[in-house]
Parts: C-alpha cells; structure tokens; sequence
C-alpha cells in the first residue's frame, strides 16, 4: 500500500464560485448548523468548507457527496462519542481531517495513518496571551510567525491522536519531528500553502515510529472531481522516504 498522505487546499476567495453552486450536497443538519452562525462571513465559511470537505471525500469513490454520513469518533479522554469528526458512511479505510483559516481549507486524507491539519493565520504576535499553553521549550522560539508555525503543529497532534481539550496543551513537545500526544507517538511535517497561513499535519497510528521521516511534495494546481462536479484546487502530498513520487496531475 502506498504511504501517501494527500492535502487538498483551496483559498475560498477564488473558489466560493466554483463551490457555493453545490451546496445541495450538504446535508440537513450542515445547513442548520450554519443557519445558527450570526455574523455571514463565518456562515459562508463554514458552508463552502463543507462543500469541498464532501467533495474530496466523495472523489476516493463510495458514495456521492451528498451520500456521506458523518459521525463521531469516541472521545480519547473519555470514550464518549464525541470526538472528532469520522465517516460513519460508506465505510472506507481513508482516515481525514478538515481544517480552515480565514480565507484558506485544506482537508487531508490518508488510506494507511490516522492523520490531523490544521492551517492558521499568520497575524499579530499573540504568544504573551497563550504562553502557559506552551511546553517550555516552545515558549523561547514561539513569537512572531513562529508562533504560529508552534500552534498549528499542536493542533495537528491533537487532531490526529482525537484528543479534546481535556489535554494539558503544555504536557507536548512540538519543536520536533516527533511528539507523544495523549499518549501516542505522533510525526509532524510543516506544509507550505501560502504566504498568509502556516499548515501543519500530523500522522500518528500503524506504521508510525520515532524513526518515521516524512517529505513534502508542495502545492501544484490539480482537479477536484466527484461525480459530474469538478472544481480547481491545490494539491500537495506528505510521504514517507519508500513512498513513490505521485504523478502531479489532475
């Protein structure tokens, strides 16, 4: 099987045409749920995430995007089930993780590792306000765009191994290439998207170890298609030295 960890990335100021038209793909309770946000552009955001969530799951095969059923994973604190976000319908192997920015999405998808993302805005120094969330030996590098760079890998980690906000934010490490998050040995890998966020995606479970080194095939211009909807967007890869270079079309 091909270790290939795939990101799918769009920035939602040039592809909200491309998506707005399929919102008939969302499900009752999605569009409930963006009917509660009060101000529009968290409501626009929230829709065209999930627009192009369903559309990248649904372009792996199994079901169309209006087809998919989304569930909950058991909490890793607690087992209930209210952890993070999993495909309950069809049943495939591909675990995913959605996450956007103010302007930017990326959904990423992993047929062999649990995997986690997280994209974040590169904006004002806020390190003063969240120091004691940080390990100490984050807090002397994390200022400025750094970060930024510390706080998408920590969310990554997090998302990957389905730990909640019960855990210690300052009980990991993620300076390195490797972390034990909630318990579990986790490989982190930055992502160039563009030059207003920093992306970070994680990769914890089977055939993950301290010895794991992951490389980065950057962003180039592909197409999304599930069924007869096809929309442009970037596409990058996370791989592992065995893994095959995939061919960088469409």
């Amino acid at each position: 099987m091909e270790d290939i960890t795939d990101i799918w990335h769009i920035d939602r100021r040039t592809a909200a045409g491309h998506l707005t038209p399929h919102r008939g793909v969302l499900s009752a309770a999605e569009e409930e749920r963006a009917a509660r946000f009060i101000r529009p552009t968290d409501r626009d955001r929230y829709l065209e995430s999930h627009i192009f969530l369903r559309l990248v799951l649904a372009s792996y095969g199994g079901a169309g995007p209006r087809e998919l059923e989304f569930g909950a994973a058991p909490c890793a604190g607690c087992g209930q089930p209210h952890g993070k976000p999993v495909l309950i319908s069809p049943s495939v192997p591909e675990s995913w993780n959605l996450s956007h920015a103010i302007w930017e999405t990326a959904v990423v998808v992993s047929r062999v590792h649990e995997v986690g993302i997280d994209v974040a805005d590169i904006e004002t120094d806020r390190s003063h306000d969240v120091g004691r969330l940080l390990h100490p030996r984050e807090i002397p590098i994390a200022h400025g765009p750094a970060f930024y760079r510390i706080w998408a890998r920590k969310e990554a980690a997090m998302k990957a191994c389905g730990a909640g906000l019960t855990l210690e934010l300052a009980s990991f490490d993620v300076t390195g290439d490797t972390t034990v998050c909630a318990g579990r040995l986790t490989v982190l890998t930055d992502v160039p998207l563009s030059s207003e966020t920093t992306c970070a995606v994680a990769l914890t479970g089977p055939g993950v170890s301290a010895e794991t080194a992951l490389g980065v095939i950057p962003g180039y211009p592909a197409k999304l298609t599930a069924g007869d909807i096809s929309v442009p967007v970037q596409r990058a890869h996370v791989t592992s030295p065995a893994s095959p270079r995939p061919s960088c079309v469409g």
